[in-house]
């Protein structure tokens, strides 16, 4: 089962030389998933629309429920 959900980029956090973490938030609404579960995001920049799949948690626990890393 496909949904679309839309998502702003809030914070970008380097974690290390090749791994950072990516915070959003989704304007008001809770995005179900579990800890793990791959998403794919489609983004567009200059040269068009895109495609990546990441694997996201809830880390931080004071984040509201309109937000995910």
């Amino acid at each position: 089962m496909e949904t679309s959900h839309t998502a702003s980029l809030i914070a970008v956090e380097s974690l290390s030389a090749s791994t950072r973490l990516f915070r959003f938030e989704t304007g008001g609404e809770h995005l179900p998933f579990i800890a793990g579960q791959f998403y794919r995001f489609t983004f567009t920049d200059a040269t068009g629309p895109f495609e990546r799949s990441y694997s996201f948690s809830q880390f931080d626990p004071k984040l509201p429920m309109s937000q995910f890393e």
